[in-house]
């Protein structure tokens, strides 16, 4: 179905049916002198934004728009409707809008139906905003769902406000989130049924994409609610990334799950199973890290053979596995080779371990106790910015703040010189009255 016969069927008139009133669009966007010219005007011009340098890039702004350069009438007509940098005038935002929507340009699209609705053309606003959110414009979606829904120039159609609402929610703009909770007030779920999952099996995953790339796209959203982001995941674990299947292994149990209606306990626990697959294949590829992460998976379940990853982990270098393994050995009292992992974890920047590290230093435990040594590690952990940072502050505070017990302050000085001289007379006393008992003795 063409642009044109969808907008018929939203509309329920043909464009030739406008009233007359609505302005018409020119026939032809305005030639553009020299394309190259103008696109480096608008580039100098957020080269400035960037720099937050506004008033001395409109200047390549107006150069911009006046090529007609599409982006540039989009930042003109959105300067000109907001009234920041240049005094508000609605005609003008309007005019370099319209010669930015004919171009096809989806944010000039988007304006002109702003600047439309607040004069009350609303058949042709609503018709920009549908081309706008054709090309996905994920705001221009939600005000063409504002507009079906309150009857904005075009008859009340609820189903036909649902319809642009869902398109609006299923992007990443953020006026997704104002389309979901206006899906949420009309009382429908953004997906129904098994749409939900239908969408999630159709999406094409790009070939030459990593598992990383794949595991870090599924978790680059706040929620489920673009299916990219459970396709992307589903791909990563099922080609070896021990990492995604884990996390799919908790969401298939989810709330997300059961909103979108796939929530599954057979399929979560195939994807436990699958996790720590993964993870030993990775271990046993080099990968340190996917030792400890398959140690803590395995924990509560099998102690010893999680201690035994952490043991391969650590000798392969990985700073979670280092960490890990030491807390353990302390706590078992073993605290020589605590000490020497969790150093280990430490130098590579692990703020958790520092803190241990300066802890065992402090109190004696695999070392001889050294307060200065516990001071530098405290100060490795604030510096590493890990959350336990705060408590090596407080070990540091709290060191500063109690007089030096190591025996090297002034106070502690005078007074073991103060003992020393009191030994001293008591020894002297003593000598004293030998040597006067001997002389007695002599006399006699």
């Amino acid at each position: 179905m063409s642009n044109n016969n969808l907008l018929d069927d939203l509309l329920g008139a043909k464009p030739s049916n406008r009233p007359s009133s609505a302005p018409q669009p020119p026939a032809s966007p305005k030639p553009a002198k020299d394309p190259a010219f103008y696109e480096q005007q608008y580039k100098l011009w957020k080269q400035c934004c960037d720099k937050n340098e506004y008033g001395e890039g409109l200047s390549y702004l107006k150069k911009a728009a006046e090529g007609d350069y599409p982006p540039a009438l989009e930042d003109m007509a959105w300067q000109l409707y907001k009234g920041s940098l240049l005094p508000n005038d609605r005609d003008k935002a309007e005019d370099y809008a319209r010669r930015g929507a004919v171009q096809g340009d989806e944010g000039c699209q988007l304006w002109l139906g702003q600047i439309l609705r607040e004069k009350k053309q609303y058949a042709e606003a609503l018709e920009w905003f549908i081309k706008s959110a054709e090309q996905g414009q994920g705001w221009a979606a939600c005000l063409a769902g504002e507009m079906y829904e309150n009857g904005e120039g075009v008859p009340k159609d609820i189903q036909k406000a649902i319809y642009w609402y869902k398109v609006s929610a299923k992007t990443t703009n953020a006026y997704g989130e104002d389309a979901r909770k206006a899906l949420d007030r009309l009382g429908v779920q953004l997906f129904e049924g098994g749409d939900y999952m239908e969408q999630v099996l159709s999406v094409q995953i790009e070939p030459d994409r990593s598992l990383d790339d794949l595991y870090y796209d599924g978790r680059s959203w706040t929620d489920l609610h673009l299916p990219e982001q459970l396709a992307s995941l589903i791909a990563a674990a099922n080609n070896g990334h021990g990492a995604a299947a884990e996390e799919l292994s908790n969401i298939l149990t989810s709330d997300d799950a059961k909103t979108y209606g796939f929530y599954s306990q057979e399929a979560s626990d195939h994807y436990l199973k699958l996790a720590k697959e993964n993870y030993l294949k990775q271990g046993e590829a080099g990968d340190g890290e996917a030792y400890a992460d398959l140690a803590s998976l395995i924990g509560d379940e099998n102690p010893a053979l999680a201690e035994q990853y952490l043991q391969k982990g650590a000798a392969l270098g990985s700073q979670s596995a280092q960490l890990h393994l030491g807390k353990k050995l302390r706590e078992r009292g073993d605290f020589v080779n605590a000490l020497q992992w969790l150093e280990k974890s430490a130098q590579q920047g692990q703020g958790w371990a520092a803190l241990l590290v300066g802890e065992m230093y402090e109190q004696g435990q695999g070392t001889k106790k050294d307060i200065q040594r516990a001071k530098y590690w405290y100060q490795v952990s604030v510096d590493s910015q890990n959350y336990y940072g705060r408590f090596a502050q407080e070990h540091l505070d709290r060191l500063e703040n109690e007089p030096d017990n190591s025996g090297s302050g002034l106070g502690n000085i005078t007074g073991k010189l103060e003992d020393l001289n009191d030994t001293l007379s008591d020894l002297g006393d003593t000598i004293s009255s030998g040597l006067k008992s001997l002389f007695g003795k002599l006399k006699r």
